[in-house]
This record gives structure tokens, sequence and C-alpha cells, in this order.
């Protein structure tokens, strides 16, 4: 019988990657989209616009929004300057013009950008009236569509900041940890970008004195998993070798 605790658990998590705007550029104002469109940052000076890695959008954030609701859009390029709208996330309700942080769960390919989708014309979100050279978003009147077949941008070259921005966490390989010691399978899950979760130790004294070792693991290893999937350890005394 084991109980559960976070004791001794490490405090790092999955390593993430922001995308978009620093949401700081004091020259952010809000304006209206025009339409129902799709506006995607596909460049944009000293930051990340193009996802590196594949993983999970965690979190989105806007600025300077009212209307709406707005969604987040992942947003990929099949070709031939054609893109398709490779997810999209649910509502986020507008409830002031500063900065609004919403969770989400979508799947983000390497390669792929994040886009802002809007429910009218008359929606807002912050832009920069200029940007550096090398900053641009593109827009698709009407808004790409989840399924919907390629379609190039209705304009592409405006060189502005949008004030959007997302957080990706990394996906991580699981690594074997059985019959190593705490310290060591926590960094372990670390170092692999992994998070650690709960670790659950016997509740009866004697054994639980004796139980240094992982014995079990709620992730399998070499599972490929979200970054922040959480692997729950369970603590036991030492394993015996294998004879032979």
């Amino acid at each position: 019988m084991t109980c559960a605790s976070l004791a001794g658990a490490g405090s790092a998590q999955a390593s993430t990657v922001t995308l978009g705007s620093a949401l700081t550029d004091p020259s952010l104002a809000s304006v209206t989209f025009g339409n129902a469109s799709t506006l995607v940052q596909t460049s944009l000076t000293g930051r990340t616009t193009v996802a590196p890695i594949t993983g999970t959008v965690i979190n989105w954030k806007v600025l300077g929004a009212s209307g709406g609701p707005l969604k987040l859009q992942i947003v990929h390029p099949v070709g031939g300057g054609s893109f398709i709208a490779a997810g999209t996330s649910s509502p986020g309700t507008i409830t002031g013009t500063g900065v609004l942080s919403f969770t989400s769960h979508l799947r983000i390919n390497a390669g792929d950008l994040i886009g802002i989708q809007s429910t009218a014309g008359t929606d807002r979100i912050a832009l920069t009236p200029s940007s550096p050279a090398g900053t641009n978003y593109d827009y698709w009147i009407p808004p790409l569509a989840d399924g919907a077949a390629g379609r190039a941008p209705t304009s592409n070259s405006n060189p502005r900041e949008l004030g959007l921005q997302a957080t990706v966490a990394t996906d991580c390989t699981v690594p074997d940890l059985k019959g190593t010691k705490l310290g060591a399978a926590q960094t372990a899950v670390t170092d692999a970008g992994c998070t650690n979760g709960i670790v659950n130790r016997p509740t009866k004294k004697r054994a639980r004195k004796r139980a240094k070792f992982v014995v079990a693991q709620s992730v399998g290893a070499g599972s490929t998993v979200e970054g922040l999937t959480p692997v729950d350890l369970t603590l036991g005394k030492k394993p015996k070798k294998k004879k032979g």
C-alpha cells in the first residue's frame, strides 16, 4: 500500500518556447480587424514566430482586444504560398483591453505558425503603427477554417507587430527510471524535458524507510508524450538482480 506525496518532487517543468510578440512595445495600440479574418505574424524582429519544435500550445495571450470572442489558430504552410488551419482553440472571452491569457491544448508541429481568428470586423486587437524591417503579418478574409483547402493570404505585406503570443511545451521521451534512486530519477525526468509528478511511497513506516528506489513509473520508458505530462514515481526497496 502506498501514499502519494509531493515531497522531494522536482519543480522543473518541461522546456517551453514562446512564439510571437513580447507584448511590451509601448506603441501597440488597439485597432479593429475590419473583417472576420485570420491574422498571422509571419516574422518579427528579435522574436520567434515559426515553431522550432513539435509540441503543444499550452497558453496564448492577446493585448488590446475587445469584442470577440477570439480564437487561436495553428497555421500550417502547405507549399506554393498556401496555408491551412491545423487546429483552432476554444473561444477566448474578452474581458478587458490589457494582456489576457487563455489556456489551450493545441498540437503544433515544427514549421507551423500561430494566428488569431476574429468573430467580426468590429473585433479589436493591438497592432504597432509600424515596425522595423523584417517584421510582417499576413491575413486571410474570410478566416482560415480547419479541414478546408489551403489558401494563399489575402494580404502578405503588413510590416506591423501583432499583439499575440503563445507558449509551446516541447514533447519529451520518458527515460527508464526503474531501479534508480529518487533524486537521480527526477533529474533524468527533467533532463529529458519531461515533468516530475507525484511520488508514491509505502504507508508502513519500515517499508517507507527502505523505499529509496523507483519500482514503477506512470509513463512507460521510451514513450514520447507532451512535455507537461507528469511522470509519477512509485518507490520501494532496491530490486533484486535477476539471475543469469
